[in-house]
């Protein structure tokens, strides 16, 4: 069967599936015409994860290089791990799809051969654990004195993806251009690979901060960037447990009754930043 995309005519594959994705954070203002025909997936919290990964990696990628291949290597041991566990259960549930009521898995000595055969190896796998006990040490000290820039950039790209759009129609941003950012900043304020000096982390800090307004302020009003100052003060200094979630969900409550605006908090993320834990978790 063939169908048509634009001016092309391609093989339609039954196994095709079309993934959407779309910067709206509001589902209720999607299309409904769109909503009826697909399955909306929220990937809000796991994206936030994955972004966070990436932050570390930026870090390690240029001040300890020599764990990049390492790191590499572990993500396609697991990966590859993965992908043989999920073909092994395609065989398990192929070899049992019978339509036929007569038909006898007893008698059937090739089908049972195979059936046995991707149960023992998906077993095998499954329980075939990798130690990567050192790496994991390693990744932790290595990113021990970067865990306060990863923490502000994972709270800046939080906001300015998450809360911004809910307020500011023009704030549109791009992971990638702003993970791009945080890398050109290591070499604009004359980084090296290495151990930074306490002078140096806080030079770091300040570049990493004014990098960010630099990069946010040039697309969105003045009104925009004095609450975005606002909610990344409060946020951050909430991860440092001087203020709580609910603190702030009643000073927002108080801004809109004062000016009649509707901001949405309940689908905001409930906490911004990722706790040391987490961000350990992340790299396991």
């Amino acid at each position: 069967k063939e169908i048509r995309i634009n001016t092309k005519l391609t093989t339609w594959d039954p196994r095709f599936k079309l993934i959407l994705v779309s910067s709206q954070t509001n589902p209720s203002k999607l299309p409904d015409n769109l909503l009826s025909r697909v399955n909306l997936v929220n990937v809000s919290s796991s994206s936030l994860e994955t972004t966070n990964l990436i932050f570390s990696n930026t870090f390690i990628d240029f001040f300890n290089p020599g764990l990049t291949p390492k790191i590499f290597n572990k993500h396609k041991t697991e990966l590859s791990q993965r992908v043989q566990i999920q073909k092994y259960e395609r065989d398990t549930l192929v070899a049992t799809q019978q339509t036929n009521p007569d038909y006898d898995y007893l008698t059937d000595e090739d089908t049972l051969s195979d059936l046995l055969r991707s149960k023992d190896c998906y077993f095998k796998l499954s329980n075939q654990e990798t130690d990567f006990t050192q790496l994991n040490e390693e990744v932790k000290n290595a990113l021990q004195p970067f865990r306060n820039h990863i923490r502000l950039c994972q709270t800046f790209w939080t906001i300015m993806s998450r809360i911004l759009p809910d307020v500011s129609d023009n704030a549109f941003f791009t992971f990638q251009s702003y993970q791009k950012t945080i890398a050109a900043v290591f070499v604009n304020e004359g980084m090296h690979a290495g151990t930074l000096t306490a002078e140096q982390h806080s030079q770091l800090h300040s570049a990493i901060i004014t990098s960010t307004f630099q990069f946010i302020f040039q697309s969105i009003p003045i009104n925009d960037s004095f609450f975005f100052l606002f909610v990344t003060t409060f946020k951050l200094r909430e991860f440092d447990e001087k203020l709580t979630n609910i603190d702030f969900k009643s000073i927002i409550s108080h801004i809109t009754k004062e000016y009649g605006e509707v901001v949405d908090t309940v689908k905001w993320p409930k906490s911004l930043t990722v706790s040391e834990k987490e961000n350990e978790s992340t790299l396991d």
